[in-house]
């Protein structure tokens, strides 16, 4: 019985207080700007100074509206502000004045942040992905982001890629972007990738008219793609071999930038060979200039005079067009 007397008596407060609040005009200011960090729009948000006001929790506490995006704004007007109220005190609403500006600008407490970080996690992931193909790879980033207005609170990452996004020419990492645990963007980072190839590089600068010594080179993956001429097969086909160009620290080391003793030298005694069909004639003859292999050359027949041109074949060994 006393439980039933104390809940009619609070029931009567409640209704009491409820009463003189409808029976006495109130007015609410409302501001022309209001920054907010949660997820709804309160009318307490919304109005200048709400402690001052005599009202119940429950009328400040009113969700209007939910919170614009970070960056972005919403407008709450003198309406939208006594419907909330009209849903929990509808007598209240009733008497209630609004006063102040006709309507409040509403943004979202948010953060910078720099996309330039994002970009290096983005790259991280992607070098575990690739694991040791990323030495074979020159990678070069595409993305010319700047910033992103985040809300406030912890902010995390989760990239990932798609199947059809790895070891290519063009990669794309996809980064989640958390604030406080729960996902708020999705951020592409894109990555260009050229394939690199093991060459010969100099360690230091080389001088025109040195011969190549083992400590002063080093293979090394290059974007050989900017290459002028075609880079030396290995370490060893270069040691001995006399520079007819400086090279520069790091330069990729080239079959034009080293002395090539010819196949056939001025002078030595060669065979020229020339095939028609089933039938192949040899001669003798006189080379008259050097030579390496696949480069023309002039020749002189040994017995007749006669003077033609040969393709370096091998050593010692031309070939000669049929018709000559």
């Amino acid at each position: 019985m006393r439980d039933w007397c104390r809940m009619l008596v609070s029931v009567f407060a409640t209704i009491s207080a409820l009463n003189c609040v409808a029976g006495s005009q109130q007015s609410l200011q409302m501001k022309a700007l209001a920054i907010v960090s949660d997820g709804q729009v309160l009318v307490q948000d919304v109005v200048e100074n709400p402690s001052q006001y005599d009202l119940l929790g429950s009328v400040l506490s009113a969700p209007i509206a939910s919170t614009p995006v970070s960056g972005a704004s919403r407008i709450i007007n003198r309406p939208q502000v006594l419907a909330a109220i009209a849903a929990n005190h509808p007598a209240l609403a009733r008497t209630l004045q609004i006063t102040g500006a006709n309507s409040c600008r509403v943004e979202r407490l948010a953060q910078t942040h720099q996309v330039s970080i994002i970009e290096k996690a983005a790259r991280s992931f992607l070098d575990k992905q690739l694991g040791s193909q990323h030495r074979n790879l020159k990678i070069e980033l595409d993305s010319n982001g700047r910033h992103l207005n985040l809300p406030v609170g912890e902010v995390s990452y989760k990239p990932w890629m798609r199947a059809q996004d790895q070891v290519s020419s063009r990669m794309t990492v996809w980064v989640d972007v958390l604030v406080d645990g729960e996902t708020h963007s999705v951020v592409p980072i894109r990555f260009s990738a050229n394939a690199l190839q093991m060459v010969p590089v100099a360690i230091g600068p080389l001088a025109k008219g040195s011969a190549i010594d083992f400590d002063q080179i080093k293979m090394d993956y290059v974007d050989v793609a900017g290459v002028q001429g075609v880079p030396a097969p290995s370490l060893p086909s270069l040691l001995g071999k006399e520079l007819i160009h400086h090279v520069a620290p790091g330069e990729v080391i080239t079959l034009e930038a080293i002395r090539v003793e010819p196949m056939i030298s001025a002078g030595d005694q060669v065979i020229a060979m020339a095939t028609t069909g089933n039938i192949t004639v040899k001669s003798e003859a006189i080379a008259r200039a050097d030579g390496t292999v696949n480069e023309t050359i002039p020749l002189v027949n040994s017995r007749s005079g006669e003077q033609f041109v040969g393709r370096v074949v091998n050593k010692n060994l031309v070939e000669v067009a049929a018709h000559e």
